[in-house]
């Protein structure tokens, strides 16, 4: 086999390293850069968050990012907040989001209190399971094969008086 050349036997006095060209390495960091914004992606969407607006607003403030951003809905607030900490992770500042989960849960604490005596409803986010996933697609594409059928018999029914009930005659009638 050593003849034939399957085996490479070499001198490591003698290995030779060649450098990467400066494409080569500019194409090494931005594949690095996106795996990690894959990961971060990754990471955000498993990061457990606080739900409330008022826990969201004080977090962001804690952090020294904005509240809202014009045009921003509370949802979006929240992912902006989710991809933040994921990115401070990814840095790794974990003493800068112990901190700040430690005052969530002070806040939170303090949040059961007053929730125990006005028995307010708190609105939770969480991943959907891929059951439910599939369940909302089966549902989803029944009302999409309905739907076009649905319509063009209501404008049948709008355009056509003979379609029309007794009532819609009647409601025409006064109106």
């Amino acid at each position: 086999a050593k003849q034939i050349g399957n085996i490479n036997i070499h001198d490591a006095s003698r290995t030779e390293t060649m450098e990467l060209s400066f494409s080569s390495r500019e194409e090494q960091d931005k594949h690095y850069e996106m795996l990690r914004k894959l990961e971060a992606q990754r990471r955000a969407r498993t990061m457990a968050v606080p739900t409330l607006p008022e826990e969201v607003a004080l977090t962001l403030r804690k952090l020294g990012q904005p509240i809202k951003i014009f045009g921003e809905a509370p949802a979006d607030v929240r992912e902006r907040l989710r991809s933040h900490v994921a990115q401070l992770e990814m840095e790794g500042e974990t003493d800068v989001l112990r901190d700040i989960l430690h005052r969530e849960d002070s806040y939170q604490t303090e949040n059961k209190a007053s929730n125990e005596t006005g028995n307010k409803d708190e609105v939770v986010y969480t991943v959907a399971t891929e059951n439910l996933v599939k369940a909302r697609r089966v549902i989803a594409e029944f009302s999409f094969f309905k739907t076009p059928r649905r319509l063009s018999r209501l404008k049948r029914r709008r355009n056509n008086e003979n379609y029309a009930s007794e009532e819609d005659k009647a409601a025409n009638e006064i109106y």
